[in-house]
C-alpha cells in the first residue's frame, strides 16, 4: 500500500494553492493530523456554529503555512465538513513543504484515516 501523500490535498490555480480539507471540530486541540481520502485531516476545538470552526481553520492553516489570515480564503464548504481554501500567493511545492512538519515530519508518511 503506498503511504498517502499531503500533495493529493492540494492543487495549484494560477498563482495560488487550493487546499482540500476535512475538518473535526470539538477536538481536543488544534492541529493538522494526517490525510483523510484527498484531503487534510484538520481538527479544531472550535464548535461548527456561527462560522467559528472555519475560523479556526483559517487561522491553523495560515499559521502552519506562514502567510497572513487575510490570504487564506474558504472557497467551499462553509456547512460542511469537507472545505476547500485558496491559500494566495503560494506555491504547491512552498504549500507543501510548510505542511510536512505537521505531518510528521519531511521523512515519516502522514497518518491515513
Amino acid at each position: 500500500m503506498t503511504p498517502a501523500d499531503p500533495s493529493l490535498a492540494l492543487r495549484s490555480e494560477g498563482a495560488d494553492v487550493v487546499i482540500a480539507v476535512h475538518v473535526r471540530p470539538r477536538a481536543a486541540r488544534d492541529a493538522i493530523v494526517g490525510v483523510h481520502g484527498d484531503a487534510l485531516d484538520v481538527r479544531v476545538r472550535a464548535a461548527p456554529t456561527d462560522g467559528r470552526a472555519n475560523d479556526a481553520v483559517r487561522d491553523l492553516l495560515a499559521e502552519t503555512v506562514g502567510i497572513a489570515r487575510s490570504r487564506v480564503e474558504l472557497m467551499t464548504g462553509g456547512r460542511s465538513r469537507i472545505k476547500r481554501f485558496r491559500l494566495r500567493g503560494l506555491s504547491v511545492a512552498t504549500a507543501e513543504r510548510r505542511l510536512m512538519p505537521s505531518l510528521g515530519g519531511a521523512g515519516a508518511p502522514p497518518a491515513v484515516t
